[in-house]
């Protein structure tokens, strides 16, 4: 759903990829929040999906972590990391690591904005020329301003994993 039911009448056309495609669904909300809500309905509590968060997170450090995740070491770096992931470039791990950091920045969207807040960024995918014109009709917020309130919640996700006994 998050990917491919509310779509811009541009897809029947294409995109130049990944550069025009990510403007309408950057990686760090089409992976990350998929990733976020496949992992929620799939779990029987909460307990779980902050269990299973933990050790996906800690099964992603020390010598098997990308080298991107060094960076989640204060706010300020982690806001760049965001900046970084969105735009992709010369980052062979900004992909992949869209899934994990992206679940916690939409982790924080729904505890921030309630389920309801995310529903409405789902269905406005369909307006504006920019994901980031969906974020500003949908939730009141730029990209900056996305990135800035959510990097302590990511922060804290990947400090709670280096805390993992796993």
């Amino acid at each position: 759903m998050v990917q491919d039911f509310y779509k811009q009448s541009r897809d029947e056309v294409g995109y130049e990829y990944p550069k025009g495609y990510d403007k309408y669904y950057p990686p760090i909300f089409r992976e990350g929040s998929a990733n976020t809500i496949a992992t929620a309905i799939s779990m029987d509590s909460f307990e779980d999906y902050l269990l299973f968060y933990q050790i996906f997170l800690s099964e992603n450090k020390g010598i098997h972590a990308p080298k991107i995740f060094a960076r989640i070491n204060n706010v300020p770096n982690t806001i760049d990391l965001l900046k970084d992931i969105q735009s992709r470039e010369n980052n062979p791990d900004a992909h992949w690591t869209a899934y994990p950091v992206g679940a916690l920045v939409f982790e924080w969207v729904i505890a921030e904005y309630g389920f309801a807040g995310y529903k409405k960024l789902i269905e406005n995918q369909l307006i504006g020329t920019s994901f980031e014109d969906n974020l500003k009709a949908s939730l009141g917020l730029s990209l900056d301003q996305l990135y800035k309130a959510s990097a302590p919640h990511v922060l804290a996700g990947f400090a709670a994993a280096k805390g993992s006994t796993r």
